[in-house]
């Protein structure tokens, strides 16, 4: 089996592509809407203690049975988005600081 893991910042697309890969592949693959990456680069943002051993441990596992995909879109999409939504769990500035380390 294969994984299709999409990361990326919030409001970037990655539930909505799963969606319609889904949808277009009649639920061939097994997405995964966030991995290891987001909880290394939100623990690292928020100053947390982390253990990369753990991290890199864990995507080893399923190395060869995967596919990375990370997505990041335009400013003007991401204020847009983010407005649409009104997205509260994230500061908008903060999504642009949390790009630097993805």
């Amino acid at each position: 089996m294969t994984f299709l893991i999409f990361e990326g910042e919030n409001k970037s697309g990655k539930s909505s592509l799963i969606k319609s890969l889904h949808i277009y592949t009649d639920f061939k693959y097994s997405c995964i809407d966030r991995f290891s990456m987001t909880s290394y680069c939100f623990g690292k943002h928020n100053k947390r203690k982390l253990d990369y051993r753990s991290y890199l441990l864990q995507d080893l596992k399923i190395w060869n049975d995967c596919v990375f995909f990370y997505l990041e879109c335009s400013e003007e999409t991401l204020k847009r988005r983010f407005k649409e939504h009104n997205e509260t769990d994230v500061n908008l500035n903060e999504i642009y600081k949390l790009r630097l380390l993805y």
